[in-house]
């Protein structure tokens, strides 16, 4: 039974709620793709560390998010007087300096972009394409006491993905919301682990060291031209001290050969930086022995990180240092892959509103259910294996591709909205294909945030879900808005077509916008 004219304006006014808040929506969305923040911490062997972040360099200039700024003003920056860029650059130093924290660690300096930067990448004879993505160093050292390390990012960058990479341990990967603090990382390398010594009688005849057959990373003593024969103690957090020698710093890893067996009472020489040698996972070094005492049996190797180890003539214990690394936090999966579901919902809700028209002109035609989880399993399926594909550099195209792409699947949706009465036998197959399509553009978002290989899957999973999450979210919202109305004969009248028409047109604006800065790029 079709509603009375005064309910149909009334209900009328949901849609041109929806219209209009899309379109204020859509006057906010950008021709450029809005790109996660990333941020790299090393921690030194010395105790130092460095934490290199990859930011959009206009919108923080300009105190804005890369999700919310548009085109235009960090056009109107780069294109207006020297001056006034240098201001805003030093403004936004001066705030990054302010804002940025390393809890534990005290800041030595700040590298932040220039103005010189920033013309070279306007002036480059290859046409640059927003966001400019440019990097901060910081520097500093650690607290003489700090046994972990955690950052905080200025808040106007968003979210941030952080990677601590810390000596002999699995890199670490967090997404943190805006102005958040980082988990707090171990900073200590490893525990030394002495091993038992032999308490046999020395005996004068040099025997050939044995080596097990397995690869042995080895710390290395730079600028020292070999190691002279000493007795090695266990130090706290790796560090290697001798007597009678002096205590020598740490300065790189190497990989040692050891081929040849070496007579006991020989010197090891250092292996210059910059070469590396295959070895053992776990050397163990033969003190002398009486000519009737039976081989000792090797023990079992522990976690093959590093070792090191020395030669003595004396009959004192050769003493065995091996360096492991330290487990990473039980929950520190679960807390990432949840990271990087938060990371895929607010991709979709509220900052992917091209993502957001595309599901809604799906839900506009399907007046039944089961069309409608047809289109979005299909959907779903697409965008998920090429996003999976292009995480793993199997497949990749340009956003100056992608994005037009993406507008261009939005109108053709909406416009058969308009259209045609019923879902099509075909329409899940199209679905499918702008999905592959869609899927790239979700790629852009987490490809180039400095992932290690390791938490490519947790990333993939987690950010997938995220999305889907978002998106079944906005099919629930339209259902709330107008989903008992898809039962009246007038439907089509007072809530398809004019949501469909605002769809094209916004789609319409974007395509055109996003196609001529491609063709701008060239």
């Amino acid at each position: 039974m079709p509603l009375p004219r005064a309910s149909r304006r009334r209900f009328a006014i949901l849609p041109a709620l929806l219209a209009l808040w899309i379109g204020l929506s859509g006057a906010r969305c950008s021709a450029h793709t809005a790109t996660f923040a990333s941020a790299t911490v090393k921690i030194g062997s010395d105790r130092t560390f460095t934490v290199e972040t990859r930011f959009d360099l206009l919108a923080f200039a300009l105190n804005d998010t890369p999700t919310r700024i548009g085109d235009a003003p960090m056009n109107a920056l780069l294109d207006g007087p020297s001056q006034d860029l240098q201001t805003q650059l030093t403004e936004a130093a001066g705030r990054f300096h302010n804002d940025f924290q390393a809890s534990g660690g005290v800041v030595d300096s700040i590298a932040f972009p220039s103005l010189a930067d920033v013309q070279a990448w306007r002036d480059s004879p290859i046409k640059q394409r927003l966001p400019l993505m440019e990097t901060a160093i910081v520097t500093g050292h650690l607290n003489p006491d700090a046994k972990t390390i955690a950052v905080q990012f200025p808040q106007i960058l968003g979210t941030v993905v952080v990677t601590t990479e810390v000596p002999y341990q699995e890199p670490i990967s967090e997404p943190l919301d805006p102005g958040a603090l980082s988990s707090a990382v171990s900073v200590t390398p490893g525990a030394p682990i002495p091993t038992a010594a032999p308490t046999s009688k020395p005996d004068t005849t040099a025997k050939p060291v044995s080596t097990p057959a397995k690869p042995l990373l080895a710390p290395i003593v730079s600028g020292a031209s070999h190691l002279a024969p000493h007795v090695t103690k266990a130090a706290p957090r790796g560090n290697v001290q001798s007597a009678p020698a002096a205590k020598l710093p740490v300065t790189s890893v190497s990989a040692i050969t050891s081929s040849k067996p070496a007579p006991v009472g020989s010197t090891i020489p250092a292996i210059p930086n910059g070469q590396t040698k295959s070895a053992t996972a776990a050397t163990k070094l033969a003190t002398p022995k009486p000519p009737a005492a039976a081989k000792p049996t090797e023990p079992k190797p522990s976690a093959p990180i590093a070792a090191v180890v020395s030669l003595t003539q004396k009959p004192a214990a050769v003493t065995e240092t091996v360096v492991t690394a330290a487990a990473p936090p039980q929950n520190h999966w679960a807390k990432e892959l949840f990271g990087f579901v938060k990371m895929g919902f607010t991709h979709i809700l509220p900052e992917g509103i091209d993502h957001i028209l595309f599901v809604l002109g799906l839900f506009l035609l399907s007046t039944k259910t089961k069309p409608l989880l047809w289109q979005i399993t299909a959907f779903t399926v697409a965008h998920s294996l090429t996003l999976g594909l292009a995480l793993y550099g199997v497949v990749r195209l340009p956003s100056s591709i992608v994005e037009p792409l993406i507008a261009a699947s939005i109108v053709f949706v909406a416009v058969e909205n308009v259209c045609t009465t019923e879902l099509k036998p075909w329409r899940p197959f199209v679905v499918f294909g702008f999905g592959l399509v869609h899927g790239m553009g979700f790629a852009g978002a987490i490809t180039d945030l400095g992932l290690h290989r390791q938490d490519f899957l947790t990333a993939l999973i987690g950010f997938n879900a995220g999305v889907e999450l978002g998106q079944l979210s906005v099919v629930a919202l339209a259902f709330l808005c107008v989903g008992w109305l898809r039962k009246r004969a007038d439907y089509r009248k007072i809530v398809v077509i004019p949501a469909s028409l605002a769809i094209a047109a916004i789609a319409v604006f974007w395509t055109i916008q996003r196609t001529i800065a491609s063709f701008a790029s060239l």
